[in-house]
């Protein structure tokens, strides 16, 4: 088995993504006229934490998503791993994608869904189920994968006792698997640091800053996996690295 690297390089990073959009803009899904010298590209995947999830390097966001071709190119590109939220589109993408999903049959067992909210102090715990429950709807499945609050810049923001109890309820009736967090502007270094100590989120999404400047979170040695995103597309890393900007 090839060793999992530590890092992907930017080089690697972007032309996967590429590779995964030109599919959609030559050749919609069927794999058909693909650009030359793509055909040599294979989409690797990697463990999320310790979920026992394999995702793809590259994810697919569903932050402006419009077009259900796009979706399907990018699963013929071996992208298994889509994000979304309630809080993306007013649902619009949750449905396109959802009807991509119901034209899966069996390969939806191969995907990994993450779907989820942004939940703070005083969101109750029915508002989270009625969250969990039109997101399913829209998405045309019984379940998701990964179920995450999103927008956390502080431990106060994602260390909410309705959060628990709805994604426990919900994980009991087989609606959601693992709980994550995500996060995309300050306070990363504190979030992430607080939902290790805090032992319940399995995995941990920000953004892979590919410019200059860009913010580091740390995760410290000895600890479970952790994965990043970004709107677009994201990289799932393991517990020693940085998120960093290449120099």
């Amino acid at each position: 088995m090839e060793p999992i690297p530590k890092e992907i390089d930017r080089r690697r990073f972007l032309v996967l993504g590429a590779a995964a959009s030109a599919l959609a803009i030559g050749c919609g899904s069927s794999g058909e006229g693909q650009a030359e010298g793509d055909a040599d590209i294979e989409m690797r995947y990697r463990p999320l934490g310790n979920t026992g999830l394999r995702v793809s390097e590259i994810t697919f966001g569903s932050a402006g998503f419009d077009n259900p071709a796009l979706l399907l190119a990018a699963l013929d590109a071996g992208i298994n791993t889509i994000s979304t939220g309630d809080n993306i589109g007013y649902g619009q993408a949750d449905e396109l994608i959802g009807d991509v999903i119901s034209r899966l049959g069996s390969r939806r067992d191969q995907l990994v869904l993450c779907a989820g909210d942004v939940i703070r102090p005083g969101t109750t715990k029915q508002q989270i189920l009625d969250s969990i429950d039109g997101q399913l709807r829209r998405l045309r499945t019984d379940h998701v994968e990964v179920f995450r609050t999103g927008g956390v810049s502080s431990p106060d923001e994602m260390l909410v006792d309705s959060l628990f109890e709805a994604f426990e309820q919900a994980r009991q009736a087989g609606k959601v698997m693992h709980l994550a967090l995500a996060g995309h502007s300050g306070g990363m270094q504190s979030c992430l640091n607080a939902a290790i100590d805090d032992g319940r989120f399995e995995a941990f999404f920000t953004k892979y800053d590919q410019g200059p400047g860009g913010r580091r979170a740390v995760v410290p040695s000895g600890h479970r996996q952790v994965g990043a995103d970004q709107p677009v597309c994201g990289q799932c890393v393991r517990r020693d690295h940085q998120f960093r900007s290449d120099p």
